[in-house]
């Protein structure tokens, strides 16, 4: 596979596997590591070097294994990838850190704060899916997403010819029309987006990239945080602060009030008037309020 990613970092895992891997920010900053919503990548941060540097942080976006550069691995878990950031960590000399994930990526950031409670200082949680185990795991979501959730649990076989149709889309597109795709919508967030070429092409860029390799590492994603998570929430000990678009449809307000309701120390900050993307306009915020 070629990249012409200037920023793209590999380091190989004891078990052979390549992890692929992107810094931006301070060198020395508060390290934070942030895991992409659903067929993301590594390509998906704050889009804004300035910023990150004046609120000083070490923004550290990973591949999950079959996303971008980083290689597939078959069987995995989602207790797994924990140890996987640990390596990374060592990797860059790094002690301690927070994470931080996205929509998808809210599980895997969970989980690091669950198995790794020594090392995670805090996270934050930004529309991040709630455990599929929950009471009224359906509760506030379309028919689609419905769909999709009970597939990726009792009919996995379903799911991968969806990701090979959103593979084939993407392939079509370019990275701008892909971000004028995921930012349609009345909410502030989209409306921000849709005025933005930057922001869209860096949305569209992200989950291209995302979808590299195939949908199988999407694929992957969709069945491991639609099953038992293999931890609970309420054995973490970390501060998790939970941010959420007050209409996202995607991951309704309803799962962030459940897990807020399950973690020992959290906070929860409902953002007024917006959906699933507004990390993009708030991302200042989320982050100066993780490392404080």
């Amino acid at each position: 596979m070629k990249t012409n990613d200037l920023n793209l970092k590999t380091i190989k895992l004891p078990d052979g596997r390549v992890l692929a891997y992107a810094e931006y920010g301070l060198t020395d900053g508060a390290p934070v590591f942030h895991f992409n919503g659903s067929g993301g990548s590594r390509l998906e941060w704050p889009g804004d070097q300035l910023m990150l540097e004046e609120i000083g942080v070490k923004f550290i976006a990973i591949d999950r294994p079959g996303h971008g550069m980083s290689d597939f691995k078959k069987h995995r878990t989602l207790i797994d990838w924990p140890k996987d950031v640990a390596l990374l960590a060592d990797h860059l000399s790094l002690d301690k850190f927070y994470v931080e994930g996205w929509s998808a990526g809210g599980a895997y950031a969970l989980a690091c704060a669950c198995m790794l409670p020594k090392r995670v200082i805090a996270g934050a949680i930004l529309s991040g899916i709630a455990p599929a185990d929950r009471p009224e795991p359906y509760k506030g979501l379309n028919e689609h997403i419905k769909s999709w959730m009970a597939d990726s649990r009792e009919n996995p076989e379903r799911i991968y010819p969806f990701r090979r149709s959103m593979k084939e889309l993407l392939d079509s597109k370019s990275p701008e029309e892909v971000g004028a795709m995921l930012a349609h919508g009345e909410s502030e967030d989209n409306l921000a987006v849709a005025k933005s070429p930057a922001l869209q092409c860096l949305m569209g860029t992200n989950i291209k990239e995302g979808y590299r390799q195939g949908p199988q590492g999407p694929t992957e994603d969709d069945i491991i945080i639609n099953n038992q998570w293999g931890f609970k929430l309420q054995d973490i000990s970390a501060r998790i602060d939970i941010w959420q678009g007050e209409i996202d449809e995607n991951v309704p307000l309803v799962q962030g009030e459940y897990q807020h309701s399950i973690l020992p120390n959290s906070r929860l900050r409902v953002l007024k008037n917006t959906a699933h993307i507004f990390p993009l306009i708030h991302w200042r915020k989320i982050l100066t309020e993780l490392i404080r």
